[in-house]
């Protein structure tokens, strides 16, 4: 079945392509009044590729040609149901109208992903995904697995990094807006992982502040050990002040028996002195 006019048929077409790994990037298109842009479905269920890709093209071109507000910037090509963008541009998706999406991901279930990313150098693998937390929540996932992982290294301690890295309120130069944050240059020598230093002075730096979740969570671990061994120091010094205080005690009662004898001693010598002052006399 092959049909003309996209406008009225954009959910089939969306619902199809979606099928074959594209998203449905854009919303429904305002580039109803594009004619002669065609699409073509060879079982009425399932798209065919070579012709999603040509179909693709075609409704690139419509709307980069002012049919609909949305335009793909770059050199842009569609190869196996993916939009690509050659060395020489990137593509992108723009909306002119203020309170429209640039973007809008839907899927059927939480067992799919809005978006997946990809790195070509890392083995074909997916290297993060947006994926539904619940019917009402996301996950943003990156890649943290153990099997890509050694952990056979020497510990850094983090504290002085802590220590140092500036925390604190501020505000947007540009409207004022207050923010709470890291400033990313003073950070960047002390924690890179979480800084992306741009290629071009020009560009403005930027901070990934999931990458700062790790030092947090390392800084409230190293604050518990040293609580525990805290705890264990009072617990000896606790241990120690008991034996202190027993031996006090001991000493006391000593001390008082000691003075009984002393006072018993003087009494007797008392005794003694008398007798002796009434043996001198007598003679």
């Amino acid at each position: 079945m092959r049909k003309n006019n996209v406008g009225p048929s954009w959910s089939a077409f969306a619902t199809a392509v979606a099928g074959i790994g594209i998203s449905t990037l854009l919303a429904a298109p305002a580039w109803a009044t594009c004619s002669g842009v065609t699409y073509t479905f060879s079982n009425g269920t399932t798209a065919d590729a070579n012709q999603v890709n040509t179909d693709f093209t075609d409704l690139k071109n419509c709307v980069n040609a002012g049919g609909g507000g949305q335009t793909f910037t770059g050199n842009v090509t569609t190869t196996g149901g993916y939009i690509y963008a050659n060395n020489s541009g990137a593509a992108g998706i723009f909306t002119t109208t203020g309170a429209s999406n640039a973007i809008n991901a839907h899927v059927p279930s939480t067992s799919a992903s809005f978006i997946v990313f990809y790195y070509d150098g890392a083995g074909g693998g997916a290297v993060g995904q947006v994926y539904p937390n619940s019917s009402s929540s996301v996950q943003y996932l990156t890649s943290s697995d153990e099997r890509m992982k050694n952990f056979a290294v020497p510990q850094r301690d983090y504290r002085p990094v802590i220590d140092k890295l500036l925390v604190r309120d501020f505000t947007w130069r540009a409207d004022g807006s207050p923010g709470f944050g890291v400033s990313a240059q003073q950070a960047y020598p002390l924690y890179p992982q979480a800084i992306h230093k741009p290629r071009d002075a020009n560009e403005n730096w930027q901070a990934d502040y999931g990458q700062f979740a790790p030092l947090a969570l390392w800084g409230v671990k190293d604050l518990y050990q040293i609580t525990a061994n805290q705890s264990t120091q009072l617990g000896k010094i606790h241990a120690q002040a008991d034996i202190t205080t027993k031996r006090e005690a001991q000493l006391e009662r000593t001390n008082f028996e000691l003075s009984n004898q002393v006072k018993r001693l003087e009494q007797r010598l008392s005794v003694l002195e008398r007798k002796s002052a009434t043996r001198t006399a007598s003679n």
